[in-house]
């Protein structure tokens, strides 16, 4: 029962650091294309500020 536990355990924190990856690609991905969209990035960005959050962009 504690095998099960265990690999239980190490399976979902290998699923939520994979889900972590792909989430931060994808974030990295989109900032790059919202350079090119501006408006909805300004707004996605004041919106983001508005609520405490922080964007950290790339020169």
């Amino acid at each position: 029962m504690i095998d099960k536990v265990n690999w239980r355990t190490e399976y979902l924190s290998l699923v939520n650091m994979e889900d972590r990856k792909w989430q931060q690609k994808m974030k990295e991905l989109w900032v790059g294309d919202g350079e090119r969209n501006t408006k909805f990035y300004h707004c996605y960005a004041n919106k983001l500020l508005k609520s405490g959050g922080r964007i950290n962009r790339r020169s």
